[in-house]
């Protein structure tokens, strides 16, 4: 018996009328009783043939359905078949694993980082230290074997072309890969900013250009090196001085196609295959002539025997006469245009700069800073590396203390992303990267000390003498490169310094929101800063004055500039941009024994004239060579 029966007995229920029975309902109803009635759930059954039939039923449909309409279907509509899409999803992963390897190859090999978007800064040192001395020596061997003695060079040419025309057609493509103009595409951006990042996209032009010149010699590495060979050993036999080493240059040429061939080239290489989004084998050479537009007159094969070439007595008299012409007259034109428009077209907050930086006179600069350094003794005022040390020592000393005093009171500001500025902070980070400054020319005051170290160190033998004209023509490069350095660093800093200072003053003279108190004299503390050039001015007068100045100095280090160019100041180069006959001028008031160069002679008038004394013949680094045989 069930707990429902039980109760329904103990309250007798069966005893009860209708009545009572419909008087208890109300009772329970009133009181919030609900009477729930439940179904009970019908128990699943699967019938599994009706199922079957229900299924041949559909299946016998479709198949008539797909009878009847199957050819008017195949009209209209086009399967794709499965090997097309199969082939495609092969392409796509092929492509991935492509994209993979050739970043982690560029990567490994020191070219650039994972991601193949940035390169490596130890790829463009090795470049500028190894791959670009190697090409630069192959085309130095090139001129030395046919462009010193012209009869010699003849008699080789015409050995060469008896056993081989192409001997002497791989050569001078050999030499021509050397491009100045392609070789600064790729490295000058690196030297003049060596912290900054070298994306990989823009320099798909040059390194193209470099590798489409280099691809058509790779599969002739053996008879380069033969016809180089041929021709040394034909100059050291034909030689009546009998003073050329043949051994030395023919080491000399297996280290430099080594560094071309095995170093170099792989990594254009891999350079093309990430350019093109695919990997290509070398082998494939008609693929890859195709992507690079490669002729048939762009490779080697085409030379015939006794064909008159380049180096012939008469054409290179007539073009060493019309390029002097040409060079005359563009030498004459430039300077007349420099004298008449040159200090038009200078800005004039640039202009005034120049003005205030010609009051600063390098001698005077040169005995407050340099003249109780004994390295700096031995460095004279025409050096260009020593005068922009000059001036930025004087910004140093007499400027700089303005981007970090607690008497300029600023504002914080805001960008156009709603990012709050504070140029306070950004003034006192340019403060912080003077120190890194003078790091670099402390790197380079060393070179200089090295170099004429090396050539005070006098050789006493031949053999000693080998390594003396090697020893300096290494000094000399590490002097280049560091005089180099340290002037691209001074004007990027002057850059980034000039454009932040634009931006504060043409907001003082707007808005003035930036600077609070703009407008009121700068106080100096007395035996401090009571002797500042800038004494007596305003806030914005001295944000104007230091604007000025760094927009002057960044001018005078760019190519337009007299601090640009190579390290020494040539006799007819302008000093000063705002007059092309100008120099380094010496008051009459500095005594001639107190001259701070020996090397700086006073003439009359105030125009002293640069003069040097014991000058010798040094062998230059490569790339001077280069330029004196050329």
């Amino acid at each position: 018996m069930s707990f429902f029966d039980n109760t329904r007995d103990n309250i007798k229920v069966q005893q009860l009328t209708d009545e009572d029975r419909k008087q208890m309902f109300n009772k329970f109803r009133d009181a919030g009783g609900e009477v729930i009635k439940e179904k009970k759930k019908r128990p699943i059954i699967i019938n599994r043939e009706k199922q079957r039939e229900l299924v041949e039923k559909m299946d016998s449909h479709y198949q008539q359905s797909r009878s009847v309409s199957g050819s008017s279907r195949r009209k209209s509509t086009f399967a794709v078949p499965e090997s097309i899409v199969s082939e495609k999803k092969e392409n796509i992963f092929i492509r991935m694993f492509d994209s993979f390897k050739t970043r982690f190859v560029l990567s490994f090999s020191g070219v650039t980082d994972f991601s193949g978007s940035v390169f490596k800064q130890k790829f463009f040192e090795r470049y500028k230290s190894d791959y670009q001395t190697a090409l630069a020596e192959m085309q130095l061997l090139y001129m030395d074997l046919f462009k010193q003695n012209i009869v010699l060079a003849n008699r080789i040419i015409d050995q060469l072309d008896r056993q081989k025309p192409l001997y002497f057609e791989l050569i001078e493509m050999m030499a021509d890969v050397f491009d100045r103009t392609i070789n600064g595409q790729i490295i000058d951006s690196f030297i003049a900013f060596p912290d900054e990042e070298q994306l990989v996209r823009e320099y798909r032009n040059p390194i193209l250009a470099f590798f489409k010149k280099l691809y058509p010699l790779y599969l002739y590495q053996d008879h380069i090196y033969i016809a180089y060979e041929k021709a040394i050993l034909l100059q050291a036999k034909l030689d009546k001085n009998g003073t050329i080493d043949a051994g030395a240059k023919k080491k000399k040429l297996r280290n430099n196609l080594y560094t071309i061939f095995n170093k170099l080239f792989p990594k254009l290489y891999w350079l093309f295959c990430k350019y093109h989004g695919a990997i290509i084998a070398l082998h494939h050479q008609s693929r890859i002539e195709e992507i690079l537009l490669i002729g048939p007159d762009m490779k080697p094969g085409n030379r015939v025997a006794a064909t008159p070439s380049s180096i012939d007595p008469e054409n290179i008299s007539r073009t060493i006469d019309q390029k002097n012409q040409i060079d005359r007259e563009e030498s004459e034109n430039a300077k007349q245009i420099l004298k008449k428009n040159t200090v038009e077209t200078i800005p004039p907050h640039i202009l005034k700069g120049l003005t205030e930086m010609k009051k600063m006179h390098p001698p005077a600069l040169y005995r407050k800073y340099a003249e109780k350094d004994d390295i700096l003794k031995t460095i004279g005022l025409s050096d260009k590396v020593m005068l922009t040390y000059l001036y930025f020592s004087e910004f140093d000393h007499e400027l700089s203390f303005l981007l970090t005093t607690n008497k300029i009171k600023y504002q914080p500001t805001f960008d156009k992303n709603q990012k709050k500025i504070i140029y306070k902070a950004i003034f006192e980070n340019f403060f912080n990267k003077i120190n890194p400054v003078y790091d670099a020319f402390k790197q380079y005051f060393s070179a200089v000390e090295a170099n004429n170290f090396a050539i005070s160190d006098k050789p006493v033998s031949n053999e000693q003498y080998m390594k003396y004209s090697k020893r300096i023509t290494e000094t000399e490069k590490e002097r280049k490169l560091r005089g180099l350095n340290a002037r691209s660093l001074v004007a990027n800093y002057m850059q980034k310094l000039s454009e932040h200072l634009g931006f504060v003053l043409k907001d003082i003279n707007g808005l003035n929101k930036i600077v609070e108190n703009s407008r009121s004299p700068l106080i100096f503390e007395k035996g401090v800063e009571e002797n500042k050039i800038i004494r007596g001015m305003t806030i914005a007068q001295a944000f104007e004055y230091l604007y000025n100045f760094t927009s002057a100095f960044r001018y005078k280090l760019s190519p337009a500039g007299n601090l640009s160019g190579e390290i020494e100041i040539s006799d007819n180069e302008p000093v000063d941009e705002l007059d092309d006959s100008s120099r380094i001028t010496l008051t009459e008031s500095i005594p001639e024994d107190q001259l701070i160069d020996e090397d700086i002679k006073v003439v009359t008038g105030n125009e002293p004239s640069f003069k040097s004394s014991d000058k010798k013949e040094l062998e230059g680094s490569v790339m001077s060579e280069l330029d004196d045989l050329i």
